[in-house]
C-alpha cells in the first residue's frame, strides 16, 4: 500500500510539472503570435502610407528637442534669397570658411532682424524713467532698458561688411539653411572720397 501511495504521489507530481511546463510553453507561444501580429500590422500600415504617397507619421516630440545653432559671420554678398558670409571662428583672428546661406522654405518676413543702437537721447529718457520707478518702489521688477533695439529688415537690407548671426539646425550643411538671421553690427560707412581735380 505504501508503495502504491508513493507511485501515485510521484505520478501526480510529474503531471503537475508537465501541466505547468505546457502552460508556460502555450503562453510563450501566444506572446510570440501577438508580437508577430503587431509587426505585421506595422508593416502593412507603413506599406499603405507609402502606397498612397502620404508622409509617415513623425513624432513631434523628437523634433521639439532640436535646437537652432548660431553661425556668426561677416556678409560678403547678398541676393534676394541668398547670402554669402565668411564665418567668424570664435577665439581666432583668422577668417573662417566662406559659406553660402539660403533661406529656409517658408521663411517669413520678420526672420531677418537688425539690432541697432538706440538714439542716446531716447536711451537717456528710458533710463531716467527706470530710475524714477526704482526710487518710488525699490522692489519694482521692471527690466533695465536695453541699449539697442531690434527691427525687422529685409535680407537685401544687409550689406557687405555687416556682422550677422545665422540660426540653423545644421551648421555643417552646404549651403547653410537659415531659419533666422540677425544683423549684430552694421558695416562701417565710409565717407565718399574727395573729388580730385587735375590741372
Amino acid at each position: 500500500m505504501e508503495m502504491h501511495m508513493h507511485r501515485l504521489l510521484r505520478t501526480g507530481l510529474l503531471t503537475i510539472v508537465f501541466v505547468i511546463l505546457m502552460a508556460t510553453a502555450y503562453l510563450a507561444g501566444v506572446g510570440n503570435v501577438q508580437s508577430l501580429r503587431t509587426d505585421a500590422y506595422n508593416i502593412g500600415y507603413e506599406a499603405a502610407i507609402e502606397e498612397r504617397g502620404l508622409a509617415p507619421v513623425v513624432d513631434i516630440r523628437a523634433e521639439e528637442t532640436l535646437q537652432q545653432i548660431p553661425v556668426p559671420g561677416v556678409v560678403q554678398s547678398v541676393t534676394a534669397d541668398t547670402l554669402t558670409i565668411t564665418e567668424e571662428v570664435p577665439g581666432s583672428t583668422e577668417p573662417g570658411a566662406t559659406r553660402r546661406v539660403e533661406l529656409a522654405e517658408g521663411f517669413v518676413v520678420g526672420m531677418v532682424i537688425g539690432v541697432e543702437a538706440k538714439d542716446p537721447a531716447v536711451l537717456e529718457r528710458e533710463l531716467a524713467a527706470y530710475n524714477r520707478a526704482r526710487q518710488g518702489n525699490p522692489n519694482d521688477a521692471t527690466p533695465l532698458p536695453a541699449p539697442d533695439e531690434q527691427t525687422e529688415i529685409a535680407l537685401t537690407d544687409l550689406r557687405p561688411g555687416d556682422r550677422v548671426t545665422v540660426m540653423t539646425f545644421d551648421p555643417d550643411a552646404d549651403p547653410i539653411v537659415a531659419y533666422r538671421i540677425m544683423r549684430t553690427a552694421s558695416a562701417p560707412v565710409t565717407a565718399p572720397e574727395a573729388a580730385t581735380t587735375t590741372p
